[in-house]
C-alpha cells in the first residue's frame, strides 16, 4: 500500500478527482442556498431553520476543502475534512434509501429530478471516501502549492 500512495501520479490523481468533485459540487449549491435547503429538507432529518444554516454554510466547507486537496495547500486536514463530509453524505442518503425516500441527493444539482439516490450514490461517496483517506495517510505531496512552497525555500537557503 505504501508504494501506491508514494507514487507521484496515483496522489495526484487522488487529490484531483476528490478536490473537483467537492469544488464542483459546490458550486451549485452556493449559488442557490434556499434550493439547497429544500435538498436537505428532503431527507426529513432537519426543519427549515437548520437546513437554510447548513445549506449556507456548507458548499463554502466544500469549497475550501476542494481547493485545499486539489492545490496541496493543508492537504492532510483538508483530507480529514474531505473523508468526514465523504462519509457523512453516504450515511445521509443510506439512512434516506433505508427509509424509502425517494429524492434527489442534492449532490451537484438542485433540481429534483436529477441525481436520485441510489446504491451507486452511495458507493460513489464510499470510494470518495476512501480516496480521501488515501491521501490524508499519504506523505506523498507531488505537485502541491505546498511542495512547490517548499522546494523555493529550500533554494534561498542555499548560497
Amino acid at each position: 500500500m505504501k508504494a501506491i500512495l508514494a507514487n507521484d501520479y496515483f496522489n495526484w490523481t487522488l487529490r484531483t478527482i476528490v478536490g473537483l468533485v467537492l469544488v464542483v459540487a459546490a458550486i451549485d449549491k452556493a449559488a442557490d442556498p434556499s434550493a439547497f435547503a429544500v435538498s436537505i429538507t428532503n431527507y426529513k432529518l432537519v426543519s427549515e431553520g437548520p437546513a437554510l444554516a447548513l445549506a449556507t454554510i456548507l458548499p463554502w466547507i466544500e469549497l475550501v476543502t476542494g481547493l485545499c486537496v486539489l492545490f496541496g495547500v493543508l492537504r492532510t486536514g483538508g483530507a480529514v475534512v474531505a473523508s468526514g463530509l465523504f462519509a457523512i453524505f453516504a450515511a445521509l442518503m443510506a439512512s434516506a434509501l433505508a427509509r424509502g425516500l425517494d429524492i434527489s441527493c442534492g449532490c451537484f444539482s438542485q433540481d429534483p429530478g436529477v441525481g436520485t439516490i441510489s446504491g451507486i450514490r452511495i458507493l460513489e461517496n464510499v470510494g470518495l471516501l476512501v480516496a480521501s483517506i488515501l491521501i490524508a495517510r499519504s506523505d506523498n505531496g507531488s505537485f502541491s502549492v505546498e511542495e512547490y512552497i517548499t522546494r523555493q525555500a529550500s533554494r534561498k537557503e542555499i548560497p
